[in-house]
């Protein structure tokens, strides 16, 4: 298992399943590796299905804090993505919000905000309005920004699809509302 610096959750690193929910990281870990060895066995190097499996590990990489080596992975998945995957797809928006997010805990403003930036509008074109990545994307960018008046404004949009998806007497509401703040 990877330690690093384990700290906190990536708010929205991809899915990757019940072990998530209940903080198994190791389990997470064991269960995407195992994928991952199947699928370069069965499938070309070049294949999607591959690069999903590599951004989620590191969804898991990140979770554990480990930033060089989630950035490296979500990096080699969204090469491939961007040349595998149609425009209908949610996995490379989904492996950009991702990597943006490992972008902005290194620090690099600018790359994450692109990242994120490119993320966004292909989320709401093929989510529904209120679906909880868009919401995702907007809170990420939000932090991304570093402009005041355009994260006022992305906070707001997550905060309230936040509010109508989870509800305003839920906990994550309430932390929603305390990392607007």
């Amino acid at each position: 298992m990877h330690d690093c610096n384990f700290r906190y959750p990536m708010p929205s690193s991809p899915t990757w399943g019940p072990c998530r929910s209940r903080g198994e990281v190791a389990a997470a870990d064991s269960a995407c590796q195992a994928a991952l060895v199947l699928r370069q066995r069965l499938l070309p190097a070049t294949d999607p299905l591959i690069a999903v499996v590599e951004a989620n590990i590191g969804g898991v990489r990140a979770e554990q804090g480990c930033w060089p080596e989630a950035a490296a992975l979500l990096e080699r998945a969204v090469a491939t993505l961007e040349h595998a995957t149609a425009p209908t797809s949610l996995e490379l928006p989904a492996a950009w919000n991702s990597l943006g997010q490992v972008r902005l805990e290194q620090r690099e403003f600018a790359v994450s905000e692109s990242l994120l930036t490119k993320a966004l509008p292909r989320r709401e074109r093929l989510l529904p309005p209120d679906h909880p990545e868009i919401a995702a994307s907007l809170t990420a960018l939000h932090w991304a920004t570093n402009r005041y008046a355009e994260a006022e404004s992305l906070s707001a949009r997550s905060l309230a699809l936040e509010a109508k998806i989870l509800g305003a007497d839920h906990t994550d509401f309430a932390q929603a509302l305390v990392n607007a703040a």
